[in-house]
């Protein structure tokens, strides 16, 4: 029980799930009261030293959780911001680069080198980029036990809200 436990919690950062149950609230992000809070900022500090986890769930979970950790502080970085596409060109997930689990690595790294060889097409519906276009970031972490039914709930989530439309 211990170590599925330590298992779980190693998949996000300390404070994560705190600061999501806080600021999300349905599709949307409280922008302005997370960047008031300060809450993030150890969150997003943390991830540089936490450890990957060896299991593959737990890899997934943790890269998942970093990936939308890192893009909700880069939109509290730039608060008020209308898109993150005004950031680097338009660039910004391939010209910012972030200390996790002891490596460099920018966000699409994270997305393509890092978690679609995991083997999941899932994730996509997981990561969440700031935008009304991309899935919906979800008011908990993802976790090792529970990442098959999350990223189940994630993809049928994203698909009833704007990813598939059928025009009979």
């Amino acid at each position: 029980l211990l170590a599925s436990l330590g298992a779980a919690l190693a998949a996000s950062p300390p404070g994560y799930d705190a600061v999501l149950r806080a600021h999300v609230k349905g599709r949307a992000v409280d922008y302005t009261a997370l960047k008031a809070s300060g809450t993030l900022g150890p969150v997003l500090s943390s991830l540089g030293r936490m450890p990957e986890p060896t299991d593959n769930a737990g890899r997934m979970a943790f890269w998942i959780n970093a990936y939308n950790a890192l893009t909700l502080g880069l939109v509290v970085e730039a608060w008020p911001i209308t898109s993150l596409q005004d950031l680097d060109g338009g660039r910004v997930w391939d010209t910012r680069t972030y200390r996790v689990a002891g490596q460099d690595v920018t966000l699409n790294q994270i997305e393509h080198q890092i978690l679609r060889p995991l083997g999941d097409p899932r994730v996509h519906a997981a990561l969440n980029c700031a935008s009304r276009g991309c899935p919906a970031l979800q008011d908990t972490a993802f976790v090792a036990n529970t990442l098959d039914a999350q990223l189940g709930a994630a993809s049928r989530a994203w698909a009833d809200s704007n990813a598939v439309r059928i025009d009979r």
